[in-house]
């Protein structure tokens, strides 16, 4: 027998509970992160629940209302999208291989279902690297594909062993790190949420980061409320003053490096290569197995290589419930400002390109 139900904030305890039932799922899928990103503002985070018999699965996701966008306006009332919560998620369910493939078939046909009777534009997952869990999906989507490789740091080795799978020059500029006197520290109580979004906002800045990862100092505030014991933030010293800062995401053996900021000043003693080193040692005696370094823009992919050959394959999913409405949307966004790149770039859902 097939049950559907929707969950929100509101009953985070059903939610939670719905979870329990599944073995393999991340920090992500719980109502405490959603909470983070419908507070920012992005959207409600809902969490839809498929149900046949002994099977679940759960999807969590932020709706969010096309009538905000400046370009479509009142008129598109009661027409949404969807989106991962960012950064990692998709749906989790407690099936085996064997019966997967036709739970998540049903379950795709339950949720086309409720998209198109809750006005439902677009979808886009990003599933989580350190799950897979878009295995048994193929044929579900317009388009499901393996959108690059993610870093992936094995911590079951000995420190020996990891460093020799270090780019050669990263030995350099960590033994220079630590000859200068640059120091790891955890910020246990969390006293530095502040400077932390301070020094991020001075990196974003730097990069002329203009989009969506220009997190104000309220995301950061909201993310260690929520988060607590799953959020870690680390900061390498020199002296007295803050070089580098990063934020790292922890769920069972895995640490995640979410979020990272640094100080222009302090750039040429490598304190992104000493913490990265640090807090991979920090981890191992803690009896994590893997760090999930993850992906992102070339520069910073490349940088992340440098500390392990390891990966883990991330995909992600465009699927358009409504093709009329999507055409409609994106129509609009082609008159509006700032204008779309000519040719387009790729981005889902279009009508989105280029906004922040």
């Amino acid at each position: 027998m097939e049950r559907v139900s929707i969950h929100t904030l509101d009953d985070i305890a059903a939610w939670s509970a719905s979870l329990e039932r599944i073995p393999n799922k991340d920090l992500t899928h719980y109502p405490r992160f959603s909470r983070v990103y419908q507070e920012k503002g992005d959207g409600l985070a809902e969490c839809f629940q498929y149900q046949a018999d002994d099977l679940i699965v759960l999807y969590p996701y932020i709706r969010r209302p096309l009538a905000e966008l400046p370009f479509l306006g009142e008129s598109w009332a009661g027409r949404y999208d969807l989106v991962t919560p960012y950064c990692y998620g998709g749906y989790v369910h407690n099936a085996g291989d064997e019966r997967a493939p036709g739970l998540i078939r049903d379950f795709r046909a339950a949720f086309s279902s409720h998209c198109r009777e809750t006005g439902v534009v677009s979808e886009f997952i990003r599933f989580h690297p350190m799950l897979q869990n878009h295995r048994h999906g193929e044929g579900c989507f317009d388009r499901l594909y393996l959108h690059q490789n993610n870093v992936l740091m094995d911590l079951r080795l000995d420190e020996a062993e990891r460093v020799r799978g270090y780019r050669e020059s990263y030995t350099q500029c960590i033994r220079k790190a630590s000859a200068t006197g640059l120091r790891l520290e955890l910020d246990r109580e969390h006293t530095l949420v502040d400077a932390f979004a301070e020094l991020y906002r001075r990196t974003m800045e730097r990069h002329n980061q203009t989009g969506y990862l220009n997190l104000p100092r309220s995301y950061f505030l909201k993310l260690f409320e929520s988060l607590r014991d799953d959020i870690l933030l680390f900061v390498v010293r020199d002296g007295n003053d803050i070089a580098a800062a990063s934020i790292f995401l922890r769920h069972g053996n895995v640490l995640d490096y979410f979020l990272s900021a640094s100080d222009l000043r302090f750039l040429g003693k490598h304190p992104n290569h000493f913490m990265i080193h640090e807090v991979a040692s920090w981890a191992h005696q803690g009896g994590y197995r893997h760090l999930h370094l993850g992906g992102g823009r070339a520069s910073l992919v490349f940088f992340k290589q440098g500390f392990s050959k390891g990966t883990c394959p991330y995909h992600i999913v465009h699927h358009v419930h409504d093709q009329e409405a999507y055409r409609r949307a994106t129509e609009a966004r082609r008159t509006a400002s700032p204008p779309i790149p000519e040719g387009g770039t790729g981005f889902f859902p279009t009508y989105r390109e280029g906004l922040a």
